[in-house]
């Protein structure tokens, strides 16, 4: 006769905060001893409960799981502040602006067709966090949508 008991293993716990500039992301790790943290392909290996990793791009791929094999990941996708996500690209009748990491109430959205001319220019609110353009009446091509406002000024190569 005799007896086995298995013990669960704790849970991985990941806590991450943006920094107030938007360019670092502070982790708080709980349930191992090492952590194998990724971020956008690149490796990290530590043993501290408390870490702070510069993001290097607009949108950031993180991933950390621990040295237990049993243990869940924890993945999340972080954007930089005043960055705007476009898609779909190429386009087709319509495109979308994700402005949600904007810190600007409103902003000035300007499409060029490859030649430098305008095809269109207004200002558009950033409260729904969308903004939807009809591109519909666009020929094939090359364009720059250029969006402006108080903190920001950045353009984006599109293609219908």
């Amino acid at each position: 006769c005799f007896t086995i008991t298995i013990d669960a293993t704790e849970s991985l716990e990941v806590e991450s905060t943006l920094s107030d500039s938007g360019t670092s992301i502070s982790l708080s790790l709980r349930g191992a001893k090492k952590y194998f943290i990724s971020l956008n392909e690149k490796q990290l290996e530590t043993e501290l409960e408390e870490i702070t990793i510069d993001l290097d791009k607009n949108v950031n791929m993180l991933k950390v799981t621990s040295d237990i094999t049993c243990q869940a990941s924890y993945e999340e996708t972080i954007v930089m502040k005043n960055v705007f996500i476009v898609y779909p690209n190429p386009i087709k009748d319509f495109v979308t602006i994700d402005v949600s990491n904007l810190t600007d109430e409103q902003v000035e959205i300007s499409l060029y067709a490859a030649s430098g001319k305008l095809v269109s220019n207004a200002t558009h609110s950033t409260a729904s966090n969308f903004i939807t353009l009809d591109t519909s009446s666009l020929i094939s091509g090359y364009f720059l949508l250029h969006l402006s406002g108080a903190s920001i000024n950045k353009g984006f190569k599109l293609i219908k």
